[in-house]
C-alpha cells in the first residue's frame, strides 16, 4: 500500500473488519486485498500508529460536536444544546 489513498483504503478495510466482526477473507472487493489490509494492520500495530489515528479521529469528532452544539445555541435552540451536552 502506497500513498494516502491506499493507506485510507487499508484503514477503511480494518474498520470494516472490526465493525462487521468478520474475517479478512470476507472483505468486499471494494477494499484492498486481505493480505494488504493485514500487512497494514500489522505494521501500524507494531509502530503504535493505530492508537494515534484513533486519537486524532476522536478529537475531530469532539471538535465537530462542540461546533454544532455552539451553532445550535446561537440559533436559540436551548433544547438541542441540552441534547448535545448529554451526548458528550
Amino acid at each position: 500500500y502506497r500513498g494516502p489513498e491506499s493507506a485510507r483504503a487499508c484503514l477503511d478495510g480494518i474498520r470494516y473488519i472490526l465493525k462487521a466482526g468478520c474475517q479478512g477473507s470476507l472483505l468486499p472487493k471494494t477494499f484492498p486485498p486481505k493480505s494488504t489490509v493485514h500487512d497494514a494492520f500489522a505494521q501500524w500495530s507494531s509502530q503504535c500508529i493505530l492508537p494515534r489515528i484513533n486519537e486524532v479521529l476522536r478529537d475531530q469528532v469532539r471538535k465537530d460536536l462542540k461546533k454544532r452544539c455552539a451553532q445550535r445555541w446561537i440559533s436559540g435552540s436551548a433544547a438541542r444544546l441540552v441534547r448535545c451536552r448529554s451526548a458528550q
